[in-house]
């Protein structure tokens, strides 16, 4: 195995691959030994790696949100090669890929399990492979719970005390109650903001609208 300088990257062949799935890509301008390298073994076969940083986009359903899982994938295809020009595959299999930190503390997932799979995409150019890593994560709800779920539960008691109130006091029990529902619509309309847009309810949403029915119950009561 002999290693060379970098500058003889340009006199290989390099497939033409690429991240199907990508929304924003870079590799840093002037490479180093440190951030890619080439290695050519004694059977003829060459190792090029290379540092680059990826974006990807990741379809979630939200249904269970904020207490939801969701698996993300990375897709590595060629651009114009079809299989029988290029074959991709993982050299070693479910342990090509290795997670240097899958523990993120400030960050809102918690990575669970990668796993390594291909698959053929038929288009009407012809039949490409892809290669695919789907990665596990799991939404932490610590944050969730403490600036939405808490507060609303609070908001929620705190209008169910205006019936402590003597019922000859009613402009103070309706300040009260009024100013809990609006406590909770604003709680509503932020933890809408946590996330992205959807066209259906999330499970926070309907922690809000059965904690707004609670508390219209406890009033026609």
């Amino acid at each position: 195995e002999i290693g060379v300088g970098t500058e003889f990257a340009k006199n290989f062949w390099v497939p033409d691959t690429f991240f199907s799935n990508e929304k924003l890509s870079s590799i840093p301008k002037h490479t180093t030994d440190s951030e890619m390298f080439l290695k050519v073994q004694s059977s003829g076969t060459i190792i090029l790696s290379r540092r680059m940083t990826v974006t990807a986009s990741c379809e979630m359903t939200l249904h269970h949100f904020p207490l939801d899982c969701q698996v993300c994938s990375l897709e590595i295809a060629s651009l114009g090669h079809f299989v029988k020009d290029i074959e991709l595959g993982w050299l070693a299999g479910n342990d090509s890929v290795i997670m240097l930190s899958p523990d993120m503390p400030n960050y809102l997932f918690t990575v669970g399990s990668v796993r390594l799979r291909e698959k053929k995409v038929k288009l009407l150019s012809g039949i490409y492979k892809t290669l695919l890593v789907d990665i596990a994560v799991k939404r932490k709800w610590g944050y969730f719970v403490k600036s939405f779920y808490v507060p609303v539960g609070v908001s929620v008691i705190l209008s169910w005390m205006a019936f402590l109130i003597p019922p000859h006091h009613v402009t103070a029990r309706v300040i009260l109650g009024l100013g809990m529902l609006c406590s909770v619509v604003l709680l509503e309309i932020q933890a809408a903001g946590m996330t992205a847009s959807v066209a259906y309810l999330t499970a926070g949403d309907l922690c809000g609208q059965l904690c707004d029915q609670r508390r219209e119950e406890k009033w026609e009561t």
